[in-house]
């Protein structure tokens, strides 16, 4: 019976624990603008990132095609960040996907944009 109060308080403490450290922001990310062509900067910003903890920024298409690595940078103080790639020439025309990462990936955030073959007026 003890044994079993000691585990039950345990757990009790342990679930506690884990409320209290749980409010951390979500991460969001978005590309903008959604729709650019070739030659035309595309911006990502992020919120809700671990402050002042590298994030990687990698693109790859919906479709499962392997992922490129853009870019790797710190998040600021407030746990935002700004990143601008100008889409390059060679870039196929159709949508990607966006994934910033923190963390192995335990934070994360995707947003998307399209590439056309023509630049959008």
């Amino acid at each position: 019976m003890r044994r079993t109060l000691l585990l039950l308080a345990a757990l009790t403490g342990l679930t506690l624990a884990g409320a209290a450290g749980g409010t951390t922001a979500v991460a969001k990310l978005s590309a903008d603008p959604p729709l650019l062509g070739h030659g035309s900067t595309l911006t990502i910003r992020g919120t809700g990132f671990a402050p002042r903890v590298n994030v990687t920024i990698n693109v790859r298409r919906p479709n499962g095609q392997p992922t490129a690595h853009w870019a790797t940078l710190k998040a600021k103080s407030s746990g935002g960040f700004r990143y601008a790639r100008v889409i390059s020439s060679s870039a196929y025309p159709g949508k990607y996907v966006v994934i910033a990462c923190q963390r192995a990936c335990r934070i994360r955030a995707t947003a998307t944009f399209r590439v056309l073959k023509v630049q959008p007026v």
